[in-house]
């Protein structure tokens, strides 16, 4: 059902288009990044806790589902102490936030039975981009509930492009760093805050974490990622931090990439990590405020009346 009323549009709904070509309906608009999701302050209920549901938001280009967490019952997520955040999927493609963004949460403790499932956090409310960040755009929204606390980080991005990461892989696949686990996070920088290095981990956005039970999280080569697309803005500069685990859960090594947006096409990068060099591809595209401009733009309904000619057209 959450898939069936999801978002439509692609993330990479631009990205073909010729530089100095601008479509009319293609916009740099100001975007909402959902940076992690922590579940905090549990009552009546103990860790370890298995968790399944859906995290969505509403903007107003379309007004579907945007999900943002999206777990089946049958591959439920564990909290722990340990790891107290949401394994985060989506977005689908980024939240334009020029009006408020409505929140739905939906999360289930899962049972023996079905009929043994117990709702955690059932809410919805509406995020305000105008309301509550700090000066580098960032806001952690507290929520209170009967059964526990959500802290919802996000962040508020001017004039931002969407980024879509694809095509992760080891350049030599006879050999890979990655044989104990990977972990793949990004962090946006505004224009205002570029040379920040210490980054919290709430703010961070984690696109593959092997430890957190991601299932084939490398295969030939290849890391499969849990989240791909990212709001980044346009003046500002993207930074992804791809890390190898040793047999202990450590970090074996590591490897730091800072890529400069594009407003369409794709680019290539090449991340040094511990003598191995990783590839990936990132796909950028402007977006749209509205879905309605794109349904309409070169859309001819062949039985539809023709309308009339002004006299001007036979002068």
């Amino acid at each position: 059902w959450v898939l069936l009323h999801a978002a439509l549009l692609s993330p990479m709904l631009f990205t073909h288009c010729t530089p100095g070509f601008e479509p009319v309906d293609a916009v740099l608009p100001r975007t909402m990044q959902i940076c992690s999701i922590k579940v905090t302050d549990l009552k009546y209920f103990k860790l370890p806790l298995k968790v399944y549901g859906v995290v969505a938001a509403r903007d107003a280009v379309d007004g579907r589902r945007n999900p943002i967490f999206l777990c089946p019952r049958d591959g439920c997520q564990v909290l722990n102490e340990a790891d107290p955040f949401l394994h985060l999927t989506g977005p689908i493609r980024a939240i334009v936030s020029e009006e408020p963004v409505d929140i739905e949460i939906q999360l289930i403790i899962k049972g023996k039975t079905a009929s043994e499932d117990r709702a955690l956090v059932r809410d919805a409310f509406l995020c305000d981009g105008d309301v509550g960040h700090s000066r580098d755009g960032f806001r952690t929204s507290i929520i209170e509930k009967t059964f526990c606390t959500l802290e919802l980080c996000s962040q508020q991005l001017k004039r931002s492009v969407q980024a879509t990461i694809f095509g992760v892989h080891v350049v030599d696949v006879k050999l890979t760093p990655f044989q104990y686990g990977v972990r793949v996070v990004c962090y946006t920088f505004s224009e205002c805050e570029i040379e920040e290095v210490n980054v919290s981990k709430s703010r961070k956005i984690v696109l593959l974490d092997s430890k957190a039970g991601r299932k084939c999280a490398v295969k030939g080569g290849y890391l499969n990622l849990s989240r791909q697309v990212l709001s980044v803005e346009f003046c500002g500069k993207l930074k992804v931090l791809i890390q190898a685990y040793t047999p202990t859960g450590d970090i074996a090594a590591q490897g730091l990439v800072f890529v400069v947006p594009k407003t369409y096409n794709t680019s290539q990068h090449v991340c040094e990590l511990g003598g191995f060099k990783v590839e990936f591809t990132i796909a950028w595209s402007l977006l749209v405020e509205d879905e309605e401009h794109i349904l309409m733009n070169g859309c001819v309904d062949p039985f539809a009346p023709c309308p009339p000619m002004k006299p001007s057209f036979f002068n």
